[in-house]
This record gives structure tokens, C-alpha cells and sequence, in this order.
């Protein structure tokens, strides 16, 4: 059998997540209850923008999480609140997606970025440690290169890919429902995931909580990250798949000309990371996929800890 040394796996979520997003609106709210221990409270970045932030306590270092392209904070509900004994954990949904207002324009990365320091200045968050997922990875960077001295340390959630090379991988790779399905059964609380990173679209069918302008605007703004910015310790943590077929969970096998292209994301991705992070560590994942945070919050979780175990010691 064929193997990788790493995939895209978060490449198909970001097909799956971002497939059939049609209304402008966000949904309604249902009877359903969030049962996460956070408290939840709105801060306006801009002119009719206000984004939704998850606050779980605890004491310690801020800890903020960023979630990924056609998710939103409440993806961490079951993972967040692992880390209150020792920070204060924060989360913060992103302009057009989830409970965050939902404008028509303003999701250039500079914005998006402006909108995170707007919010951290807002709850007087001097400096924390920014954990993002997926496409935040693009955020905590040039947060980091920007404000050098509001960040204690980076934490990229199968975050460090090469995002020019999105554009051919989509086009080179199968998505759709079947897929989408197969990489939420994975899922640890699959029902609160549904609940908070779902909706019903005008079709019937679930859609992504997010708005098709976000999704139609922050791709195609992609640019490589300029790691060799960041002076602070960054903690890059990867699913790393055992086989060919782990891709896509099993249920398609992949072109070359797909697998080709996922590993032109990842490798540029990696090898970027390794060569321009100044305090860089890279830790790679089995048995997992790209939602690393939703389906082993343990490994995930013990990584961290490891992690700011060794910058204490370095210390």
C-alpha cells in the first residue's frame, strides 16, 4: 500500500465545510441548549460588525482559540474548557461566520487580523498564546509579525499549509456529501457539532454556518505566510494519515493528479514553516484527520502540555 508522509486531510473539511453555501443570513436560533461552560458576549470591530466571543475563565496566560474557514468558536466547546486550570481560555468567531455579524465585505487577512486585535484590546488581553485551526493559522501569523509583543507563544492546529496551492487541489480532488458525513461520525460530540457549525439551507440539506461571501472573499485573498516575521515560540501540530485511503476516510480513491496537488499543500506548507519560524516545533498526529481538536482532543491536548512544558524548562 502506498504511503504518505502527510496529507491535506484539512483540505477536504475545508471542501466539506464549505460545499453549498447559499443564504446571507445566519440561522435562526433552535431549542437546543449549549451545554459548554462559557460565557458568551458580543464586541463590535467596526461599523454594523460585531463578533461573538466565547469566554470559559480559568486562570493563567490568556489561551484564545481561532476556528477554521466555515467554522466557528464553538468548536472548541468541548475542548476549550481542558485548559481553564492554567490560562484564562477565549475564544473568537470571525466576521461571517456562526453568531458574528455576517457583512458583505471586509475579509482581506489585514481586516480579519484588525478584527482579532480589536477584540483582545476590547477584554484587555495584553498578551496570550493564539491556538488556530486550518485557515487561522493565516491569522495567527501576521498577528504575530504585526504585534510581535501581544503574543506569548503560537499554537497552528493542522494549520501550516501552503494556501496557493488550494485553488489546483480543489479542482484535482473529489468532495461532497458523502465525505462530509464520513469525517463528522469521527467527531467525539458529532451532535454539538452539528448544533453550532450547521445549518438548514434553503434546500433542506445542512449547510456550513457561514456566509457565501466570507467563503467566496478569504481564499482567493491566500498569501504565503511570512514566518521568518514571527519571533515567538510556534508549536505546529499535523495529522499525519497511515495509508492512502485514510485521505479521504476511506470512501474515494484519489487521482495522482489529487495526490500530487495535496502534497504540494502540505510539503510547501511544512518546509516553510521549518525553514522561515524562528522557535518553530513541528509534531505530527496518527489516527486522526483534520479536525484534531473535534476527534483526538486528548492527543491534542497532551501535545500542548508538553509543549509549554519545554518553553518553560527553556526558560
Amino acid at each position: 500500500m502506498r504511503r504518505l508522509p502527510r496529507t491535506a486531510a484539512w483540505l477536504l473539511g475545508l471542501f466539506l465545510f464549505a460545499a453549498g453555501v447559499r443564504a446571507q443570513v445566519p440561522p435562526a436560533a433552535t431549542e437546543w441548549t449549549d451545554p459548554s461552560p462559557h460565557q458568551v458576549r458580543s464586541v463590535t470591530v467596526a461599523s454594523n460588525v460585531q463578533l461573538e466571543v466565547l469566554d470559559w475563565g480559568g486562570d493563567g496566560d490568556d489561551l484564545v482559540f481561532l476556528a477554521g474557514l466555515s467554522m466557528n468558536a464553538h468548536a472548541f466547546d468541548d475542548f476549550a474548557p481542558r485548559f481553564t486550570d492554567t490560562h484564562r481560555v477565549l475564544g473568537i468567531t470571525r466576521r461571517g461566520h456562526g453568531a458574528s455579524s455576517w457583512p458583505d465585505s471586509g475579509y482581506a487577512l489585514g481586516r480579519l487580523v484588525e478584527d482579532i486585535r480589536i477584540v483582545l484590546d476590547t477584554l484587555g488581553v495584553d498578551r496570550a498564546f493564539l491556538a488556530g485551526h486550518s485557515f487561522a493559522g493565516s491569522e495567527l501569523t501576521r498577528l504575530a509579525a504585526e504585534d510581535p509583543d501581544r503574543i506569548i507563544g503560537l499554537i497552528y492546529i493542522d494549520a501550516v499549509q501552503d494556501l496557493t496551492q488550494v485553488p489546483a487541489a480543489m479542482h484535482a480532488c473529489p468532495s461532497g456529501p458523502k465525505f462530509r458525513d464520513a469525517a463528522e461520525r469521527a467527531f467525539q460530540n458529532p451532535e454539538a457539532f452539528r448544533r453550532t457549525q450547521r445549518r438548514i439551507g434553503a434546500d433542506g440539506t445542512p449547510q456550513p454556518n457561514a456566509s457565501a461571501a466570507a467563503m467566496q472573499q478569504i481564499m482567493p485573498n491566500a498569501a504565503p505566510p511570512d514566518y521568518a516575521a514571527v519571533s515567538a515560540p510556534a508549536l505546529a501540530v499535523s495529522y499525519l494519515p497511515e495509508r492512502m485511503e485514510d485521505i479521504f476516510f476511506g470512501l474515494a480513491n484519489p487521482s495522482e493528479a489529487c495526490v500530487s496537488a495535496i502534497q504540494r499543500v502540505n510539503y510547501g506548507g511544512v518546509a516553510a514553516f521549518a525553514e522561515g519560524m524562528q522557535r518553530g516545533t513541528v509534531v505530527a498526529l496518527q489516527n486522526s484527520q483534520h479536525n484534531l481538536h473535534l476527534v483526538s482532543p486528548d492527543k491534542l491536548e497532551a501535545t500542548m502540555r508538553w509543549w509549554w512544558a519545554k518553553l518553560t524548562n527553556e526558560e
